[in-house]
């Protein structure tokens, strides 16, 4: 059986979406060189309690059983030893029985979940305007898509508003979990609705 290393976060990560982090524990490090090196991924997954990464050695730690598999697109040396890479994230990916290396690096054998996609004709006119507010925001910058809004498909346009509107990472795993991306969206309008009447 193949094994795949977890990288829980306190945020999770949806597919088609990039994300920084910085590398400096030694299983995280040894992640990171190995999935350069082979060319694989791993699944980046939220901790249940909000909780800052486990650090080895400190006995079990809860994650969500459903993150996203992801690989890194690039990578730079950082200050005071640290690495700084960002991901990308390919799909929506079920987490098995994990169990922990001797270094405290997460691994479980993974497997892609069976999504529903939103037909490429969905009408989101809504969704292109709230992104193009929120490409404005200065953090964002190299992080959303280079593409024209206009030309974003649907499935990938409502991905990226579920990772970097405004919400808890509980309502973010919520949203990851609905596979069926019209329920995403529906859930995703209705709560942007709600924020329109606060």
């Amino acid at each position: 059986m193949s094994y795949t290393p977890l990288f829980p976060l306190s945020q999770p990560l949806f597919p088609g979406c990039r994300l920084p982090l910085r590398i400096f524990e030694p299983r995280y490090l040894r992640m990171v060189s190995e999935s350069s090196r082979d060319g694989t991924g791993f699944v980046i997954t939220l901790l249940d309690k909000g909780q800052e990464v486990i650090r080895a050695g400190t006995g079990p730690t809860h994650f969500h059983d459903l993150g996203c598999l992801c690989r890194i697109v690039d990578f730079e040396p950082l200050s005071g030893g640290l690495l700084g890479i960002t991901v990308e994230g390919e799909a929506e990916t079920w987490i098995g029985q994990a169990h922990q290396e001797d270094d405290g690096l997460w691994c479980a054998p993974v497997h892609a979940a069976e999504t529903i996609p939103l037909p490429e004709d969905e009408p989101v006119d809504d969704l292109r305007a709230v992104m193009a507010e929120l490409a404005e925001h200065p953090l964002l910058d190299n992080l959303l898509p280079p593409q024209d809004i206009e030309q974003t498909l649907p499935g990938p346009l409502l991905n990226q508003l579920c990772c970097w509107l405004p919400m808890t990472e509980v309502q973010k795993q919520s949203l990851l979990s609905e596979l069926d991306q019209q329920q995403r969206l529906v859930v995703l309008r209705r709560m942007l609705d709600e924020w329109m009447r606060a």
